[in-house]
């Protein structure tokens, strides 16, 4: 059986995020919380390092009830991210923090006209096969858009002589 428990390393790295990350900014208004799954799930054969949700309705009410909100705020959406935690003992620092801004990335929020608080996900800013792009290169405005990111962060990863990339908080 699955066992879930509260993330405060996670919620660290988030809240340092939220509050310095512009685009991340308009998420200290809602509400988040954050969850260790003990063992990593498995999605289209990749394992799953975490993921990101939207509660509502009665789990919404569930979650905020055994946080002692009984009023009507225990009826207000939330986000909650779900990490495993046997994967993130095996991340470096700067790797945790990659994945808690990702997880970050999939979450919007902003007030509507009559100030009410709107929650929603978001998915990935792209989809794709490497073969595709092997075969037919930068055939898409977003292939084309990512492409260039990552030519840009090859070209920096190149300026820094690479000593980054071996450095115990590099990627592996």
């Amino acid at each position: 059986m699955t066992e879930y428990s509260r993330a405060p390393e996670v919620e660290k790295i988030a809240t340092r995020l939220i509050r310095t990350v512009a685009e991340h900014k308009p998420l200290a208004d809602a509400q988040i919380v954050y969850v260790w799954r003990d063992e990593a799930t498995r999605s289209a054969g990749r394992i799953t390092l975490a993921k990101a949700r939207r509660v509502g309705g009665l789990n919404a009410f569930l979650i905020n009830a055994s946080a002692g909100l009984v009023d009507s705020s225990a009826n207000v959406p939330l986000f909650v991210i779900e990490v495993a935690r046997n994967t993130w003992a095996r991340l470096k620092t700067a790797q945790r923090t990659a994945l808690v801004d990702h997880e970050l990335c999939h979450l919007r929020c902003f007030k509507d006209d009559d100030g009410e608080l709107t929650l929603s996900l978001v998915g990935h800013d792209l989809e794709e096969f490497a073969q595709i792009v092997r075969r037919h290169g930068m055939w898409k405005a977003d292939v084309a858009l990512f492409g260039a990111e990552v030519a840009e962060q090859l070209a920096l990863a190149v300026d820094e002589a690479a000593g980054f990339l071996d450095s115990e908080d590099g990627a592996e």
